[in-house]
């Protein structure tokens, strides 16, 4: 894989903080030296079904989040509200509390934090 220099700042970042919010995320990044015209824009980070995880952000720094994403280098796990109001900023949309299989009608915000580590779901108890 042909890392760019932003994708590796973001794993990096990621790994040294743990559970990093999209909220801190590029604030984090522009005091690494990275120009706010590279991190803030009009794109927004969404999964089918219009779950929106954040918006505000450049087609740059989407794509490379997606491509960390693909390729399991990074991990979306779920998060309070109270991070993103900790980190100063929150969406002001329905947060999803469940994923219809439909998905919803109108956007939904996902709140959650990227980590290097999968997500550990837990075994059911058998009956």
């Amino acid at each position: 894989m042909n890392e760019t220099a932003l994708e590796a700042a973001i794993v990096d970042l990621v790994a040294r903080l743990d559970y990093v919010s999209f909220a801190e995320l590029p604030r984090r990044l522009a005091e690494a030296g990275f120009a706010e015209s590279r991190l803030k824009g009009d794109s927004t980070l969404e999964l089918p079904g219009n779950i929106i995880l954040w918006c505000g952000l450049s087609a740059e720094l989407v794509d490379a989040i997606r491509a960390l994403l693909d390729s399991k280098r990074l991990h979306l796990h779920p998060a309070s509200t109270l991070v993103y109001i900790i980190d100063g900023v929150a969406l002001r949309l329905p947060v999803a509390k469940r994923l219809p299989k439909e998905g919803y009608r109108k956007s939904h915000w996902l709140p959650v934090c990227l980590r290097v580590v999968p997500v550990q779901m837990k075994k059911a108890k058998a009956v």
